[in-house]
């Protein structure tokens, strides 16, 4: 009897392993493909109240958009300390709208924004293309995490370009390719 329920035991194991590791790969294979594909549009962002069962430092934001005069809403969660009313592409499924993926790489300035120098930028640990930097407006620290193609590396020692928003300056984008 024993050795039935052995067998049985890691059977189950087995099949359980199997299915955690495939449904993440599912998912990465599936914002893979989103990425690559063409099918784009500009989405908004707005904060949601925090969830008692989201993960420690994660934001719960609904994603606003339009596709063929269709309005949509999706409401994702991520860490990129995103503010109310930024505006990001996102890549989507044309088959299923509801579908989609941030691209945190390619931010949409909407509205006015002015433009400052970084004080200090450091690299991100554990996503190695994300930055943070800190910035000054009106004497005033702000500090912005960004995701970035860091395609040529970054000098940490450099002063950057950085585009806040007027009258919200807690948005604020940084420009890697511009070295002032």
């Amino acid at each position: 009897m024993k050795i039935k329920n052995l067998g049985w035991y890691i059977t189950m194991l087995i099949l359980f392993g199997i299915v955690f590791y495939l449904i993440p790969k599912y998912q990465i294979d599936n914002d893979t493909k989103l990425l690559k594909n063409t099918y784009e549009t500009v989405a908004y962002s707005r904060l949601e109240t925090k969830n008692l069962l989201d993960y420690k430092n994660k934001q719960l934001i609904s994603w606003n958009y339009t596709i063929d005069g269709r309005n949509y809403s999706k409401i994702k969660s991520q860490v990129n300390n995103i503010q109310n009313s930024e505006y990001y592409v996102i890549h989507y499924n044309p088959k299923n709208k509801e579908d989609i993926i941030i691209n945190y790489e390619k931010f949409v300035l909407n509205g006015n924004y002015k433009k400052t120098n970084s004080i200090s930028l450091k690299e991100d640990l554990f996503n190695s293309n994300r930055v943070f930097f800190e910035y000054s407006v009106g004497g005033k620290k702000y500090e912005r995490r960004q995701s970035c193609e860091l395609k040529n590396g970054i000098d940490l020692d450099k002063i950057y370009l950085v585009k806040y928003k007027v009258g919200k300056p807690e948005i604020a984008y940084i420009y890697l390719d511009s070295i002032q």
